[in-house]
């Protein structure tokens, strides 16, 4: 029989033995196994909701942001001529170009009545939309609504919650 010495004294290999069989308790395994999932939940779920939230709040200003630009643009064309200014759909073509496949710009009157699109006639599901009022001497005589779609960002997020998936589960796997 081998005799280790340790510090605390020496142990026969019999006695590393009986602690390596000892069973634990239970309730000890079931919070072990619980805590385990649970940490591997956290790894599998967060980061790809995360990447969604702030990836669709950037799409969020980014879509205000141009909105805001078009409608300045629009204004100044809506002033040199009030009137007529729904019926120049050509020009407004030309200041509302997108060549996104899953973006798209519309021009509304004040009916609501849809006068100059660019980009598809429906974005794909999910999306975000922005609508900003076009003024005529501070009148509001219409409204631009740019819309996006965010199916890249989604199909991207499926893609990481696939790899985070993989990764609890060898930290849950690890940690039991």
């Amino acid at each position: 029989m081998a005799l280790i010495t340790h510090r605390l004294g020496k142990f026969s290999m019999d006695d590393f033995q009986k602690v390596e069989t000892q069973q634990l308790a239970p309730s000890v395994v079931r919070l072990s196994s619980f805590m385990a999932f649970s940490i591997a939940m956290i790894i599998a779920v967060f980061p790809p909701m995360l990447h969604y939230h702030y990836g669709a709040h950037s799409e969020e200003g980014h879509i205000e942001l141009e909105a805001k630009l078009h409608a300045r643009l629009l204004t100044k064309l809506i002033g040199r001529n009030p009137a007529m200014w729904q019926f120049e759909i050509l020009r407004m073509n030309e200041m509302i170009v997108s060549n996104h496949p899953h973006h798209q710009i519309r021009v509304r009157n004040a009916d609501a009545e849809t006068v100059a699109r660019s980009g598809p006639t429906d974005v794909p599901r999910p999306r975000v939309s922005y609508e900003h009022p076009l003024y005529d001497a501070g009148r509001e005589v219409g409204s631009i609504v740019v819309s996006q779609s965010l199916m890249g960002l989604a199909q991207f997020c499926a893609v990481l919650f696939v790899i985070t998936s993989i990764v609890a589960f060898g930290a849950n796997f690890f940690l039991r």
